[in-house]
């Protein structure tokens, strides 16, 4: 943690390992038909001499300009076309839909962590691979969870920094909620198959999927493309409205996966291991503290809201830093 008005961080307790496999959902059905990108050296965008110069993450096909990220006559390559039925996200084609709010996000390979953050404990870099999943549009609001009965999810803190029961901020994400109030309402909004992300899902739709990029919009320093204090803001006196920013975070369509608030992921606080995972959830046994992931409004250091930063708390403590979104099996 890092804000002087939460709790101290406790000690952690018996954690030291993360990267545990998780069984896929039998439900994903994703063609794998994209081009292969190699996490580490992805580059956002190629140009053809002699053809169009496009713009980064636009590729040259045949004169024209495209996004292999979401073009689904192009996904992946530019001789690849996703079929009926099918849609293009991350450069790969794939097969289904997700729940009214959500963003598909395929399954791929990632180089999960940043060789920089060991701070933050971002370190080891390791290979991760993912199935594929369904993630919220944005974080989860006051009004939306104002809907789940009061004897599933247990009203949030009020008081200062706080969204719950104050006026004009329904739109705002709900915040001062701790995690298991977060991931009761996420069982409870999507039945069996709803559940706060993995720390791995949250960091590959943070950042860019395959694509690796430090933030979730590219590797470009923050200025005012988010919800935080930082760039011309100047200090903010609380949360934004989700989706005020109204070009999406990437090619997944996401919102607000830096600043606004922080979002508390379902794994426990643990080192990585430097070992290659599938679909890994954190690691078991007496651990203390949960993970949670992105910047938040009060934030001014672009370090703060980097894709791969780690952050952690007790699943008891509530802070107006901290909200939530959903992820469901696909």
């Amino acid at each position: 943690m890092r804000w002087g008005w939460v709790t101290v961080l406790s000690a952690l307790v018996g954690c030291t390992e993360a990267g545990l496999p998780q069984p896929a959902g039998d439900d994903a059905t994703v063609a794998d038909g994209g081009a292969s990108v190699d996490a580490g050296t992805a580059d956002g965008g190629t140009v053809d001499v002699g053809g169009p110069t496009c713009a980064p993450g636009q590729t040259d096909c045949e004169g024209t300009c495209v996004n292999t990220e979401t073009d689904g006559t192009h996904c992946g390559a530019c001789d690849h076309a996703c079929t009926a039925g099918q849609r293009c996200a991350n450069g790969i084609c794939a097969t289904g839909t997700c729940p009214t709010g959500m963003a598909l996000i395929p399954g791929g390979t990632f180089r999960m962590g940043a060789a920089d953050l060991a701070l933050y404990s971002a370190t080891p870099v390791h290979v991760v691979t993912l199935s594929a999943y369904c993630l919220d549009l944005t974080d989860v609001t006051v009004a939306a969870y104002g809907t789940c009965p009061s004897g599933t999810c247990a009203a949030p803190t009020t008081g200062s920094y706080c969204n719950w029961m104050v006026a004009g901020r329904e739109n705002h994400p709900i915040n001062c909620v701790n995690w298991e109030q977060s991931r009761a309402y996420c069982q409870w909004v999507h039945g069996g198959g709803g559940d706060l992300p993995t720390e791995a899902q949250w960091e590959y739709a943070a950042s860019g999927g395959a694509m690796g990029w430090a933030y979730p919009w590219g590797n470009d320093a923050p200025l005012d493309q988010l919800c935080w204090s930082g760039g011309s803001a100047g200090g903010r006196p609380s949360t934004c409205p989700v989706m005020s920013f109204s070009t999406p975070a990437n090619a997944f369509g996401l919102f607000d996966m830096a600043g606004n608030v922080c979002q508390w992921t379902g794994d426990n606080y643990g080192d990585y291991s430097p070992s290659a995972a599938v679909d890994p959830i954190g690691p078991t046994g007496r651990c203390t503290e949960r993970v949670y992931r992105g910047g938040a409004w009060v934030d001014t250091d672009p370090t703060l809201v980097r894709a791969a930063v780690r952050n952690w708390d007790l699943p008891t403590n509530q802070n107006g830093a901290v909200g939530f979104r959903c992820a469901r099996r696909f």
